[in-house]
């Protein structure tokens, strides 16, 4: 049995039809795995697999996991940090050529891609949310949000996270809306 791209490991016999292969470390995010039973193989009851059998599999690729603001969250402050949380580690410079903030009318907000750090995590009720964890990102406007408007934040497919070249999969859209004017009706 080979492994491609290669993966060190040890193999296993579970029972005398199923091989098992245990790898050393984990597999690599983002990656497509060829598997291939090299042939001639000769089974116990005198039977011969003639030909190489080969499939494939895909580890995860990078997706949302949580985000905040929420999904369709309202009432958010003018200067909204955007916190995202991957299942999977992604650099926040590989986010720059993926990624859009926009207002209702589509103007783009200009934003900077940095980590969470310890000021966001002490003043932020996001439950998740740590300091030097590789899967989490913070956006921030660099000018203040339009008030009483929706925001859209959007992520194309393809980005890429830090440990295989598969990006990610299907684009994400995070919609959250601004705090109004104060009126009284």
């Amino acid at each position: 049995l080979t492994l491609d791209p290669p993966v060190s490991g040890t193999f296993r016999w579970m029972g005398t039809s199923t091989l098992n292969f245990i790898p050393a470390a984990p597999l690599a995010y983002g990656t497509r795995y060829v598997a291939t039973v090299n042939a001639p193989i000769n089974a116990i009851s005198g039977e011969t697999m003639a030909k190489d059998y080969s499939f494939s599999f895909v580890t995860p690729r990078p997706q949302v996991a949580d985000m905040f603001p929420y999904q369709e969250m309202d009432q958010t402050i003018l200067e909204q940090p955007i916190y995202l949380r991957f299942n999977q580690p992604v650099e926040p410079a590989a986010l720059e050529k993926f990624i859009t903030l926009s207002g209702e009318k589509g103007q783009k907000t200009p934003i900077t891609i940095t980590r969470p750090d310890k000021e966001d995590v002490e003043k932020s009720d996001v439950y998740w949310l740590e300091v030097g964890k590789e899967d989490q990102i913070k956006i921030l406007p660099t000018a203040p949000l339009t008030m009483e408007t929706w925001h859209a934040l959007k992520l194309k497919a393809g980005l890429p996270g830090k440990g295989g070249a598969l990006g990610m999969e299907q684009p994400f859209e995070l919609k959250f809306k601004t705090y109004n004017h104060f009126r009284v009706d």
